[in-house]
């Protein structure tokens, strides 16, 4: 029997107009006569007992492509064959109905055609669009959530980190940083909170902190040196400065003057 219907099918999520059949290798109603296409499915059906279901895809005449369901119709109780057995045994009016040539002489527990639903395939691909739609939402909204808690996370725990030790390179390369005191600073105080740190962003501090360390006191000792070199400097500057004056005619003369003023005896003009 065809019948068109316009509700939920059951097990299948969702509402759909979808055309169910009975579709019969030899039916009682020529109405629920199988086609071509639903012998072959009642066929496949009786020829691998293992199969439940088939499913894909078809075109009708009146509906175009369709998205068809079909379960196998076994006659399994004895009681089915008092109407679908020999025609003498069924009742009156049935064969009054419908007569003696079809519908009768039904094998016991074997498949004699396939109960098949057929649904439009625009109404199948509109449902799993929404429902892709859905999952893509869902995991978009999830993606923008996490990323919003990792930036969150990585901006106190990895990005503040890695500017304060990038600003501190910058004042190391411009040479902001060349004492003790200027290690206390606020910036070199974020720098011990990163050395803290049990992760490879601590040990990096570390591994920073000790070259500044190493850089600092370098800076200090090549002052000293330059302070000391500084003052040798500016005594051998002295030293020729006064090498110069004493090596001058005018120096002599004085020194020579100031020799025979020494050595004159008393009384003596």
């Amino acid at each position: 029997m065809l019948n068109e219907e316009s509700n939920a099918i059951g097990g299948v999520r969702g509402t759909y107009h979808y055309t169910y059949k009975e579709a019969v290798l030899d039916p009682t109603n020529p109405a629920d006569r199988v086609d071509d296409f639903e012998a072959v499915l009642t066929q496949n059906l009786k020829n691998q007992p293992s199969l439940t279901q088939l499913s894909g895809f078809r075109e009708l005449p009146d509906q175009g492509s369709v998205f068809y369901s079909a379960l196998p119709i076994r006659v399994k109780e004895q009681s089915c064959l008092q109407c679908h057995g020999a025609p003498e045994a069924a009742p009156p009016a049935m064969v009054a109905r419908y007569g003696r040539e079809n519908g009768f002489n039904w094998p016991l527990n074997e498949v004699i055609g396939t109960q098949v639903v057929y649904v439009p395939a625009a109404e199948v691909f509109r449902t799993a669009q929404r429902a892709f739609s859905s999952v893509i939402s869902l995991f978009l909204g999830i993606f923008a959530i996490a990323l919003l808690c990792l930036n969150l996370l990585l901006k106190p725990l990895v990005l503040q980190p890695i500017q304060s030790l990038a600003r501190i390179s910058q004042k190391l390369a411009a040479d902001d940083i060349q004492s003790e005191a200027e290690l206390q600073s606020a910036t070199h105080q974020r720098l011990s909170n990163i050395t803290q740190r049990q992760d490879e962003l601590g040990n990096l501090g570390r591994i920073f902190q000790t070259m500044i360390n190493q850089v600092v006191a370098r800076q200090q000792r090549l002052q000293q040196q330059i302070h000391v070199l500084k003052i040798e400097v500016d005594e051998k500057r002295k030293a020729k400065e006064i090498e110069e004056i004493t090596s001058t005619d005018y120096f002599q003369s004085l020194q020579q003057k100031a020799r025979e003023i020494r050595n004159r005896k008393p009384g003596q003009a």
